[in-house]
């Protein structure tokens, strides 16, 4: 029998705990056979719905029940095979859903030989049913069968704020991608915002201007300290991702940071090590993970369709006009003071002093290596990952660096732009990139290839027939990447499509080939010592930091 079922319900006003939102056991629907189902209460005799329309089934100990607020007008679907139910309504408001159930016709037809519909099944014959009378064959078969008959009665939350709070957020960085963020989550009805953080005064004026509601602090230490944030969204130059990272976790905030996770190997082992201690959510700002093509491209290469991959290529074209800026950059404006409001001691933090120029402070500072990595940790950080996240080496690292780099013209600018690297992973694999275009990776197997564009993971394959039938829905992948952080904050998993750990392997495998560009060498890579054969890299694993500031 098919027993393929899924129930959507649209919410007609806004359910949580108070009135009885629906919880599910997540991972129940997976189980071999339905748990045993009984009523709550004895079936009624005047037709009514209350009697044999309350079911119950045992909870094990180890099972977690979540519970799954909505709000008016959205739509929830659930296998009818999870343990679902409700606590009851114990408000006074109405918590209304418009049903609609799939369920194939065997499905359908058994329901109603056995006096089963769903919203009246008052007429079972509960006793004879359970014990495997004459209306089934046996008891292991109806309880394996009878997926609609899947409700349960649930009694805790693991989440232990109200369904209804709205998550606390502050943003530290609210230039460029940070107002990206912030305007995203003025829009969303379960998020405040309540403290805003940037060294730019004309920035944070500009953010304060749009939630004026919100703290406001040059100083992230009086923003990730607050009691009222939950979650810090982190949109700074890079050099400052590890230390306001660590003070959050320390602060017990989740964290939504930018990548690269860091702008070294040694501040991103530092990273790690605070989320894990602190037992907090990390989310990496890999976005190109939550397109749709990528999912794709992951499930192909998993199902063998691509046969083995051996090489995947990554490509960085650098013919951008800003990049060709940097790479022949030989007359820079001259230095100066900081404009007003920026607070530019504080914007260097850790690194160096050195005098305030334009070009090296707001954008153009990810070409300087103090803040930031260049061209293979701007764009190459998002191809790289999707590598690793399609491959599964979200673990791991390369164990073999061969990296070749032009420094850009004139003395100004010491990120590189212009590079070839040849990576080896422990599992044979070869990681190609230069600066051949289009912008994204290639996937070479044995049996085909395929290309993931970047921005956006459209899908081309060699040959075409590999995406025979494949549609990708249009999304808005910041947004999803977004809301996996706060999913896993609200459901307790601390699942997110982009971990601390792969955010750090994925910016490793960058800094590595940066190193080995430097010291013009190749060398052996442990990712799990994190150290390598060559005395030279080592020792350039973690920038020397620039009192007070301490890793």
């Amino acid at each position: 029998m098919n027993t393929l079922t899924a129930t959507c319900s649209l919410a007609l006003d806004d359910a949580d705990d108070d009135n009885g939102c629906l919880q599910v056991v997540p991972g129940s629907h997976l189980e071999a056979e339905l748990r045993p189902h009984r009523p709550v209460f004895k079936p009624s005799t005047n037709g009514e719905r209350d009697g044999g329309h309350t079911l119950a089934a045992q909870l094990e100990a180890d099972d977690k029940v979540v519970s799954l607020p909505v709000k008016r007008g959205s739509i929830s679907v659930h296998n009818e095979r999870i343990l679902h139910g409700s606590p009851g309504n114990g408000s006074d408001r109405w918590r209304r859903t418009y049903i609609v159930a799939f369920r194939p016709k065997a499905i359908v037809d058994y329901e109603r030989g056995v006096g089963f519909t769903h919203s009246h099944n008052d007429k079972v014959q509960w006793q004879t049913l359970l014990e495997g009378g004459p209306m089934h064959t046996s008891r292991r078969e109806f309880l394996k069968h009878a997926t609609a008959l899947a409700g349960v009665a649930c009694t805790s939350s693991a989440w232990a704020g109200a369904a209804n709070d709205r998550l606390n957020l502050a943003f530290v960085g609210c230039g460029g991608m940070g107002s990206g963020h912030l305007g995203w989550a003025l829009q969303q009805p379960d998020l405040r915002v309540v403290a805003l953080c940037d060294v730019d005064a004309n920035h944070l004026k500009g953010a304060a201007a749009k939630a004026p509601d919100a703290f406001t602090s040059g100083d992230f230490r009086e923003v990730v300290g607050r009691d009222d944030v939950d979650a810090v969204f982190i949109a700074t130059p890079d050099h400052w991702h590890a230390l306001v990272g660590i003070a959050a976790a320390k602060a017990g905030k989740h964290v939504y940071c930018e990548k690269p996770l860091t702008n070294s190997i040694g501040e991103g082992r530092a990273l790690v090590n605070a989320v894990k201690d602190a037992g907090v959510v990390l989310q990496t700002g890999s976005h190109e993970r939550s397109n749709p093509g990528a999912a794709v491209a992951k499930r192909l290469v998993a199902e063998g369709n691509l046969g083995e991959v051996k090489t995947v290529r990554i490509h960085l074209p650098n013919a951008d006009p800003h990049l060709q800026e940097v790479e022949n950059f030989t007359s820079p404006p001259p230095d100066r003071d900081p404009p007003a409001g920026l607070d530019y001691d504080f914007w260097l933090g850790h690194t160096p002093v050195m005098p305030y120029n334009e070009k090296r402070c707001h954008f153009f500072w990810r070409f300087h290596r103090a803040y930031g990595g260049g061209e293979i940790t701007d764009r190459g950080a998002h191809v790289i990952d999707l590598a690793h996240m399609i491959l599964g080496l979200d673990d791991t690292g390369p164990v073999r660096v061969n990296a070749v780099g032009t420094p850009p013209k004139g003395d100004f600018y010491d990120a590189f732009i212009t590079f070839r690297f040849d990576n080896e992973y422990a599992n044979g694999l070869r990681m190609i990139g230069d600066n051949s275009g289009p912008r994204g990776l290639t996937l070479e197997g044995t049996e085909g290839k395929l290309f993931v564009a970047v921005h956006g993971c459209a899908l081309s394959a060699e040959p075409a027939s590999l995406l025979e039938g494949v549609s990708l829905p249009g999304i808005d992948p910041y947004a999803t990447h977004r809301r996996s952080l706060l999913d896993a904050i609200r459901s307790g998993s601390g699942e997110v499509s982009a971990p601390v750990g792969a955010g750090h392997h994925t910016a490793v495998a960058c800094h590595l080939n940066n190193l080995s560009m430097l010291t013009e060498k190749p060398f052996a890579w442990d990712p799990v010592a994190e150290q390598s054969d060559s005395d030279e890299v080592n020792a350039m694993l973690t920038p020397k930091m620039r009192a007070p500031w301490v890793l």
